[in-house]
């Protein structure tokens, strides 16, 4: 993964290798209009909620999803029967591992970014009467120390005390007990977390040298593992998708950069949907090489995409492209509520209309398929 993103558009974020089909409520795709999708685990419950309610609308259209991971869902596009029609891919295709070794096939596909989240870092830091501290901040550079480095600080360190002036005599006499993710291709919120690391610190040029975890460091395959982790300790540190952290209500830390000595260049930022969206609204494709001073915004977030084929012959594939363009439309033109009530980040408003204008340069021999409403 290069360049990188404070801001990270260029990761989105896949938190299962568990299989999982989502289908919209029968009797959907009655007259045979079945779009079947794979992918990312990350857009699963959104790809199911917006495909019940387009079904209540739409009833010939069904729409289907199944969790697995980006690169062996865009492979799957290019199998000579392919089994499914759309694939859920976490990050740009021209940065994804199977088209870089497969550049020709680029062209042969339309991207879309439909869903948008970030990296929460959740904490159990308790004081000697065993209460959570809360609200809690932290410099990234403590952050960036106590992951990528055997040189743990402590929750009472001068400079995490001068940050958290309010809480500064409770917080406990103990190191700051981190844990990781895996390093894999289908989870790639540690990659999210990594990127966040280098893209705050100029003077690292490797995501190996205190950018993301050492080696000693416990690792966590899930989300659910990371909360039951925290609670049995306390100092304690994780990673998890910001939904993940809402649903749970688990406490996550604000980010802050700068000296707190400085009060007119120090800030900490909480991550919530104003500040991941105007984030993430600066860039879609390329990294940022820093977290600009003075923003109020959270820097670790990443796109999730749809990709589909755009030379597929046959008369059923082409109507099921173009009934998977419409749907993508719709939900993606409409349902920001929707997607709020699953605790989905909306698109923000730039890359909400570079999604519709993708959609709207979709054509069917030579047709467009969307016809009214697209962006100016």
């Amino acid at each position: 993964m290069r360049g990188l993103l404070a801001l990270l558009v260029i990761f989105g974020l896949q938190l299962s290798t568990s299989s999982s089909v989502v289908l919209a409520n029968d009797p959907c795709g009655t007259n045979g209009i079945n779009i079947n999708g794979k992918g990312a685990a990350f857009p699963t419950e959104l790809m199911l909620v917006w495909g019940t309610a387009y079904c209540q609308t739409t009833p010939s259209v069904r729409v289907a999803y199944e969790s697995y991971n980006s690169n062996g869902a865009a492979r799957g596009l290019f199998d000579a029967t392919p089994a499914h029609m759309y694939a859920g891919v976490g990050e740009p295709a021209k940065d994804l591992g199977y088209f870089t070794g497969e550049p020709r096939k680029l062209a042969q596909i339309n991207q879309v970014p439909v869903a948008l989240t970030a990296v929460a870092y959740v904490y159990n830091v308790r004081d000697s009467s065993g209460s959570l501290i809360t609200p809690l901040n932290i410099r990234i550079n403590e952050l960036r120390q106590a992951f990528g480095t055997t040189t743990v600080p402590n929750w009472n360190d001068n400079l995490t005390v001068l940050s958290n002036p309010t809480m500064a005599a409770r917080l406990p006499a103990i190191p700051m007990n981190v844990a990781c993710r895996p390093d894999r291709e289908d989870i790639d919120i540690q990659a999210l977390h990594n990127a966040f690391m280098l893209a705050t610190n100029s003077t690292i040029t490797s995501p190996q040298l205190g950018a993301g975890c050492t080696t000693s460091k416990t690792r966590l395959a899930t989300d659910q593992d990371v909360k039951t982790w925290l609670a049995a300790g306390n100092g304690r540190i994780g990673i998890v998708d910001y939904r993940f952290a809402l649903q749970q209500s688990l406490p996550m830390l604000a980010i802050c950069r700068g000296t707190p000595q400085n009060r007119a260049t120090y800030r900490c930022v909480s991550p919530n949907e104003s500040t991941i969206q105007v984030a993430a609204n600066t860039e879609i494709f390329n990294p940022l090489p820093v977290w600009p001073e003075n923003r109020d915004w959270y820097p670790a977030v990443g796109y999730t995409w749809i990709i589909f084929r755009k030379d597929l012959t046959s008369n059923t594939d082409k109507a099921n492209i173009a009934a998977l363009t419409r749907f993508l439309f719709w939900a993606l033109g409409t349902q920001e509520s929707l997607s709020r009530q699953q605790n989905y980040i909306p698109l923000p408003s730039n890359t909400k209309l570079f999604a519709l204008g993708q959609l709207c340069i979709v054509q069917i021999d030579g047709a467009r398929v969307i016809t009214a409403g697209c962006p100016n």
